[in-house]
């Protein structure tokens, strides 16, 4: 049986394979040139086979494409009709044409959509993938131990976009993956990830699209002018580019805004079935290890804490309160005008800090991660007003957010920590740190409950500040003060809910559970005056359980 497509395979520019949900309403297919104009009308609701681990990857993917596609032709206006589009995509990939922009070439030697040219031993190793050759998502980044977390292999007789959308994905964000199998060049170490960060005033896939495009042809000559050696009209598009598996290409080669590929992948037809290929690489594609990520990636703040600058990296812990800090006050951090608002915004126009992260291990996903902080209007003028005396302000929040992330390590550590653990042990002194149960208990379940608790309300304290001093004032002592009174309140409240909801669920043996009660009330109260002294006065609050009484025998 012969291929039904045959001589003429999916084509991203001529056929319609990107199924859209309107905001008017009902879903179309389109073509990548259509879909171009949809995004400069803002008429994208949402896609259908885009899974939302994948949503950040494809706005990247589409942000950059679409500032190389209007450069090259030297246009600055993302708001451009289909057929600009499809002359501007066609050109971009000269000498290549309809090919670059296939979802299927079974010439190996030439490129499909994000598929490289094969050469030598790439070329001799190519065979099908590993158990699910005809599953789309087999190509996603997503790895779980036990395939559990997210069924690997389940996309069989895919959609011809969820194709796109998990090629565009493990090519622009996947890392190390065992040997022969390298990681992308935006991410320090073959075991880091790739945040994307970036300031918005709409989730609207059009309105950001169109931002983030505008942003990037400002900040271009500012990157070419850097250190990173990119070329004006460097190599862009890297699935146009021959792989031999053995030699990799440098930054002094490429356009700022190249978009990268990391595997020898390549998807054939196999009786009207789509299945994928793979070839095992002896080198990076890139060049660029020893930078540790830091390559003018504008998604990709460059983190100074370290000795050597790297790309900012999240742990399995995801996503918190002290990171989105950091950010917004720039602390040892560098950032890029994609975590600003664009100074041609308007004043009442709303602002969102989002950030997003698929965390990885060794052979594993330890989570994906997407935080959305609103900033206020107020707030907005002091992060990124440029007068004077709202610099001065910035530095005050900024050290009243330090301030008070310190406190809420105090509290869980200082406070919280030792009233579990004398509630589990029914004693106040020389407790024990070291039981790998109460340990496991603590970090698992307390800990993460109390953390929740704060960091769900960190920023509607700290943008109190601004609403305290609302007239460019300076926020006196006193003010500050009161502040810190009022979150370590904050703070004393989350831990005593949390320290009820451990002593209603934390097993513990009936026969002591009376005296454990009281002994981890006694010293929560005795480490928070102790650490928080301005909280000190007669209280009476009473934590114990309902079904535990005063009476109780034999305790």
């Amino acid at each position: 049986m012969g291929s039904p497509y045959g001589s003429n395979y999916p084509n991203l520019l001529q056929d319609k394979m990107i199924r859209v949900v309107l905001k008017t309403g009902g879903m179309i297919v389109v073509t990548l040139p259509e879909l171009f104009e949809l995004l400069g009308k803002n008429g994208v609701s949402s896609y259908v086979g885009l899974q939302s681990h994948q949503e950040e990857a494809f706005h990247v993917f589409l942000s950059q494409l679409g500032t190389i596609a209007l450069n090259r032709n030297g246009n600055q206006n993302p708001v451009m009709p289909t057929s600009f589009w499809y002359e501007a995509l066609l050109n971009i990939v000269e000498p290549h044409g309809l090919d670059a922009w296939a979802l299927v070439n079974p010439d190996k030697e030439k490129p499909a959509f994000m598929q490289p040219p094969l050469r030598g031993n790439l070329l001799k190793r190519l065979k099908p993938v590993e158990k699910y050759p005809d599953a789309a998502d087999f190509l996603d980044v997503l790895i779980t131990a036990k395939n559990h977390d997210l069924k690997i292999g389940r996309a069989t007789s895919a959609h011809l976009d969820t194709w796109m959308f998990s090629l565009i994905n493990n090519q622009t964000t996947n890392g190390f993956s065992g040997r022969d199998n390298y990681g992308i060049s935006r991410m320090n170490g073959g075991y880091g990830n790739r945040p994307i960060v970036e300031t918005v005033r709409s989730l609207e896939p059009g309105q950001r699209w169109q931002d983030a495009v505008r942003r990037l042809l400002n900040y271009r000559q500012e990157l070419l002018q850097k250190d990173y050696g990119f070329q004006d009209r460097g190599k862009a598009l890297l699935w146009l580019e021959p792989w031999d598996g053995e030699h990799a290409l440098s930054l002094n080669e490429l356009d700022p805004y190249y978009i990268e590929i990391c595997r020898a992948y390549r998807l054939e037809d196999e009786n009207g079935r789509i299945v994928a290929l793979f070839s095992p690489s002896k080198s990076r594609r890139i060049n660029a290890e020893q930078l540790k990520g830091v390559v003018g990636d504008p998604w990709l703040p460059i983190e100074r804490s370290k000795k050597d600058p790297q790309a900012l990296t999240y742990s399995s812990n995801g996503i918190g309160a002290n990171d989105l800090r950091r950010i917004l006050f720039e602390d040892q951090l560098s950032l890029s005008p994609l975590q600003q608002p664009d100074p041609r915004w308007k004043e009442e126009d709303s602002v969102y800090l989002l950030v997003s992260v698929l965390v990885r291990g060794q052979g594993r996903t330890d989570g994906y991660y997407s935080r959305l902080l609103p900033i206020p209007r107020p707030v907005r003028r002091i992060l990124f007003g440029r007068r004077e005396v709202l610099r001065n302000k910035r530095d005050i929040l900024a050290h009243l957010s330090k301030t008070g992330i310190e406190m809420a390590g105090v509290m869980e550590t200082k406070v919280l920590r030792f009233a579990i653990f004398s509630y589990l042990q029914a004693r106040e002194k020389d407790l024990s740190f070291k039981r790998d149960a109460h340990n496991a208990w603590w970090s698992n379940h307390v800990a993460e409950t109390f953390r929740t608790k704060w960091e769900d309300h960190f920023f509607d304290w700290l943008w109190r500040a601004a609403d305290t001093a609302p007239n460019d004032e300076e926020l006196g002592n006193e003010g500050k003060e009161k502040l810190e009174k009022l979150w370590a309140e904050w703070l004393r409240d989350f831990a005593l809910e949390s320290l009820r909801e451990s002593i209603s669920k934390l097993p513990i043996a009936d026969g002591r559970r009376y005296k454990s009660i009281v002994v981890a009330e006694r010293l929560f109260y005795a480490r928070l005056y102790h650490e928080f002294p301005q909280l000190k006065k007669k209280e009476s609050k009473d934590i114990l359980p309902e079904e535990v009484t005063v009476s109780d025998p034999g305790n």
